[in-house]
């Protein structure tokens, strides 16, 4: 079963309206009749919308952020200011910095792995990490 809710956040197209609800009628019904609140579930913090949002969210951050270190790859300037960018981005969608980190180098596929990253490009990557303050994050331009 699909649920559609257009108006939680902006989105790019109808598609993003929709959300996978339940496996099928039965396990729906079943959730009812067993008395579990079908609206929290879906609008719950935790809930189906909300978790679809999240994934769509790290997705397109991830992709983006991937196409924007392939294009940085040439100097340690360019990749700086890109992780500055991901991590300003990041901060935006609510992401925390240690989700941030494991998206950028350490989940599977990691963003660097994304962007076609040796292992040594990505360590180094990584390790700028340490040197990068909150104001050159603020002032990253997007």
């Amino acid at each position: 079963m699909v649920a559609f809710d257009p108006n939680r956040r902006p989105f790019k197209d109808w598609t993003e309206a929709f959300f996978a609800e339940c496996d099928g009628f039965d396990q729906w019904i079943g959730l009812w009749a067993g008395g579990h609140d079908l609206w929290e579930r879906l609008y719950g913090e935790d809930g189906v919308i909300a978790e679809a949002h999240y994934v769509r969210s790290v997705t397109e951050l991830m992709r983006l952020t991937a196409d924007d270190f392939r294009q940085s790859a040439t100097t340690e300037k360019e990749q700086r200011a890109a992780l500055c960018r991901y991590l300003r981005r990041g901060s935006v969608e609510d992401l925390s910095t240690g989700e941030l980190v494991d998206f950028l180098g350490v989940s599977s596929p990691s963003v660097l792995e994304m962007a076609g990253y040796s292992d040594e490009a990505a360590q180094r990557v990584m390790e700028m990490l340490a040197d990068i303050t909150e104001e050159q994050i603020q002032s990253a331009t997007l």
